[in-house]
């Protein structure tokens, strides 16, 4: 039996609970206001788990995966309730008269995700990543009551062109399809046609007598490299969810926003340049995570995004293909030596940590960053404690004198740290930590996330040696390692940079230097923020010749707060 007409029995199962979000209890503690839904999203969470019977007697559900999913795609797409309403003969009372809205409400489905006889989709916004995970201790099975509507076209809520192996042999099949199919293209159900790839990734945690080639392939097909072995200790059990969450946390994508220029002499004009700022979340939950900003090209003629090869810079997920080389990476100082899955030899691809303007701070390819500003290879300030307008910042060096000025700020113990921290502020690897016996070369990266700032563009025209067709595009943009920076985009002569041309700690940001060094596992995972909100800029021409120049009184004002790193702008 199956479908929305049969009441005798069901298939796969029922939505108990639609998305929803939640926060962590410290979260919720700091700001029991500000997340009052939050909380009691996780209260009802946790009350309805709760409330399921624990099993008695020697009668069991199946796992009826492929139907299971089946019903999960169709909350997703906005589409009409299949199996998600239990018939009366899988709970009841003595007469099996009622059914589980009426029997156990408790527990029964979410009727807030329904509208009418349709689910409401919960893909509303661009580059919905969504990720399951499953339990099981078999394998799935008594599944294929539902093949002709899994089968059917898109118009009857099938998974169109999905081909079925056969009976007890194609929940792989529905898993792989669901990984593979952008449900938010604009054909499925109610979902709208939005941006990027909206797809389903699935983990298994298996019975671990039970993990074999079939529960493998599940995992293999959901976009997972192999199932994962279930624990009746609750604390291996919490690790193994705490690897898997780490996982989806750990995929390098972009959360902020592109940037493009617009062009002085004409601002309808859009200059051809785009800025992606990427960051990735660290695995082991430390608070140092990597950040960077690409460049691409824009074809407005064909509406894509192009490497240096001018190919299409794009994959079907949305992220920057594996095999991209975008503009400003240096190629030939690209370390082939341990590349992961993700990545290919001469090609810095969607790779946080490899290529873009992050390859290109000054001292990070060849030779130390420097231990002063003086040395001319990297420029780092900070703003003194009589800062003013019309100051000029001081120089963040790593010498005695800045150190003994700054070591309460760093919440050093002497001197001697503080000249330490200094030292890592400015990029040197003093942890050793690419275990190389030195501590005077450069740290492994340099760049922290963007969290949850973005790059802000700034076309000062054709100044100085620059030209039209070649104007002076400045990038500034925040990260959470506590730096507000400058970037290049060209040389005057049209070579590509990405270098970074200075970088601005707030002093209030000082202290973080130290957490960041140490490194060590943090519960969230990311407590410390730094430059963390979204910069703007006024600028303002005085003679009105497209070019900014400060000898013509023109003026480049740069505006950011903190956001999470503090209460300051």
């Amino acid at each position: 039996c199956a479908g929305p007409n049969d009441t005798k029995c069901s298939n796969g199962g029922y939505m108990l609970s639609g998305f929803k979000p939640m926060v962590t209890d410290a979260e919720g503690a700091s700001d029991p206001t500000g997340y009052a839904t939050e909380i009691a999203n996780k209260a009802a969470f946790h009350n309805t788990l709760g409330a399921i019977p624990v099993p008695s007697g020697n009668l069991s559900h199946s796992y009826q995966g492929k139907e299971l999913f089946f019903e999960f795609f169709r909350y997703l797409t906005g589409q009409g309730i299949y199996n998600g309403h239990l018939g009366y003969n899988d709970y009841g009372d003595t007469n099996k008269s009622t059914n589980l809205s009426a029997d156990f409400p408790a527990i029964s489905w979410d009727t807030g995700i329904e509208s009418g006889a349709k689910y409401i989709t919960p893909i509303s916004e661009s580059c919905s990543k969504i990720f399951t995970i499953n339990f099981m201790f078999q394998v799935s099975n008594q599944e294929d009551d539902s093949d002709a509507a899994i089968k059917a076209g898109k118009s009857s809520g099938g998974m169109a062109g999905i081909n079925l192996k056969g009976k007890n042999n194609s929940f792989d099949t529905v898993l792989d399809w669901l990984n593979r199919t952008d449900l938010g293209d604009g054909s499925y159900g109610t979902v709208s046609d939005v941006h990027g790839e909206q797809n389903v990734t699935s983990y298994f945690i298996v019975d671990p007598t039970k993990i074999n080639q079939t529960t493998n392939g599940y995992a293999r097909a959901g976009g997972t490299t192999a199932a994962y072995a279930w624990s009746d200790d609750p604390d291996e059990l919490i690790t193994t969810l705490g690897s898997i969450f780490h996982q989806i946390l750990s995929t390098s994508t972009t959360f902020t926003a592109a940037s493009i220029p617009v062009s002085v002499l004409n601002r309808a004009q859009v200059v051809d340049n785009v800025f992606l700022a990427l960051f990735e979340a660290d695995a082991n939950a430390k608070p140092r995570w990597p950040g960077n900003v690409k460049k691409l090209k824009i074809d407005a003629a064909n509406g894509l995004l192009l490497d240096t090869s001018g190919k299409n810079a794009v994959a079907i997920d949305g992220r920057i293909r594996h095999d991209a080389l975008t503009y400003w990476t240096d190629a030939a100082s690209l370390d082939d030596n341990n590349l992961t899955d993700e990545e290919v030899a001469g090609k810095d691809g969607r790779s946080v940590a490899r290529g873009g303007a992050g390859q290109k701070i000054p001292g990070y390819i060849s030779g130390p960053p420097g231990l002063s500003n003086s040395a001319n290879i990297r420029t780092l300030y900070y703003e003194p404690s009589s800062f003013s307008s019309g100051s000029s910042p001081a120089n963040l060096n790593a010498d005695s004198s800045t150190a003994s000025a700054l070591q309460a700020k760093l919440n050093a113990v002497d001197v001697t740290e503080a000249e330490t921290l200094l030292r890592f502020a400015r990029g040197y690897d003093v942890n050793d930590e690419n275990g190389d016996g030195s501590t005077t070369d450069a740290r492994p990266w340099l760049l922290g996330d963007p969290l949850h700032s973005r790059p802000l563009p700034i076309n000062y025209g054709a100044r100085g040696s620059y030209t039209a067709t070649n104007p002076d595009i400045r990038i500034l943009m925040g990260s959470n390692d506590g730096f507000m920076r400058m970037f290049r985009n060209t040389e005057p002569g049209g070579a590509e940079s990405g270098a970074e041309v200075w970088g601005f700690m707030p002093q209030v940001l000082l202290g973080n230097v130290k957490r960041l060094k140490e490194n060590q596992p943090t519960s969230p995972p990311h407590i410390y923020y730094g430059v963390d909100g979204a910069p703007s800029a006024y600028i303002y021409d005085a003679n009105n010749d497209a070019v900014i120049n400060s000898a013509s009184g023109d003026k480049a004002w740069l505006y950011f707060g903190l956001r999470r790193g503090g209460r300051a702008y």
